[in-house]
C-alpha cells in the first residue's frame, strides 16, 4: 500500500490543503474592512439557529475522512477530489481578492449560553465575517460528495445517500448560523458546475489525464 501511494505521488496532492490554508489566512488578514456586504431580503426571513453549528462543523471531518477513504480505496478519485478542492478554493479566494466581500448577519449577542453558542464563539473568532462569497463550505461539500458518488469503490447506498444528505444539511447550516448569506450559497453553484465539468466529468481533460497516468 505504501509503495503504491509513493508511486502515485499522492503526497503531492495533499499539499493542496496547507497551500489553501496559507492563502486563506493571508486573504483574511488583507481584507478586514471596506467590503461589499452580502445580503438580501431572504436573509431576514432565515432564523438564527445555534444548533445548526453541529452540521456546520461536520464539514471538516467530512472532508478529512472522505479524502482518507478515497486515498486508500480509489487513488484516481482521491486525486480528482484534491484537484477540485484546490481549484474550487483558488477560484473562491480569487473572487474575494478581486471583489472584497463580507457579511453583517451575525447576532450581536447570544441568547443562550450552551455548547452550541460556545462553539460559534470560537468559530466567529477564528473565521472572520469577510471573504464569504462564494461559500467555501458549499464548494467543499460539493467536491467531496461528488468524488464519493463518482467513485466506483463506494457501492453502499447508505454511504452515497448519507454523503448527499450531509452535504445538503451542511449547506443549509451555513445560513442558519449566520456565517453566510443565502447569496453566498447561490454564488457557489456556478463554481460547482465548473468544477464538475473541469474535474469530475468523464470526458474532461483532468479526468482523462488521471486515468491515462493510472493505466
Amino acid at each position: 500500500m505504501i509503495q503504491r501511494l509513493k508511486k502515485d505521488r499522492c503526497w503531492l496532492y495533499a499539499l493542496v490543503l496547507p497551500a489553501y490554508l496559507i492563502a486563506f489566512f493571508l486573504v483574511e488578514h488583507l481584507i478586514t474592512d471596506n467590503y461589499w456586504s452580502s445580503w438580501c431580503i431572504v436573509d431576514d426571513w432565515i432564523p438564527f439557529f445555534e444548533w445548526a453549528v453541529i452540521p456546520y462543523v461536520l464539514w471538516y471531518p467530512f472532508q478529512l475522512f472522505g479524502a482518507i477513504y478515497l486515498l486508500y480505496q480509489d487513488t484516481i478519485g482521491y486525486k480528482k477530489y484534491a484537484v477540485a478542492f484546490g481549484a474550487g478554493f483558488a477560484m473562491a479566494l480569487l473572487v474575494c481578492v478581486i471583489f472584497p466581500n463580507g457579511q453583517d448577519l451575525r447576532p450581536a449577542a447570544f441568547v443562550h449560553d450552551n455548547l452550541a453558542t460556545r462553539l460559534l464563539t470560537g468559530i466567529y473568532a477564528a473565521d472572520t465575517n469577510t471573504n464569504v462569497l462564494p461559500s467555501m463550505h458549499v464548494i467543499g461539500s460539493f467536491s467531496i460528495c461528488t468524488a464519493l458518488l463518482k467513485s466506483e469503490s463506494v457501492k453502499q447506498r447508505w454511504i452515497r445517500t448519507g454523503a448527499v444528505c450531509l452535504s445538503i444539511v451542511i449547506c443549509i447550516s451555513t445560513v442558519l448560523v449566520k456565517q453566510h448569506s443565502i447569496l453566498d450559497v447561490i454564488a457557489a453553484v456556478p463554481f460547482c458546475v465548473i468544477l464538475y465539468f473541469l474535474v469530475y466529468w468523464d470526458r474532461s481533460p483532468v479526468s482523462k489525464g488521471l486515468r491515462k497516468k493510472a493505466a
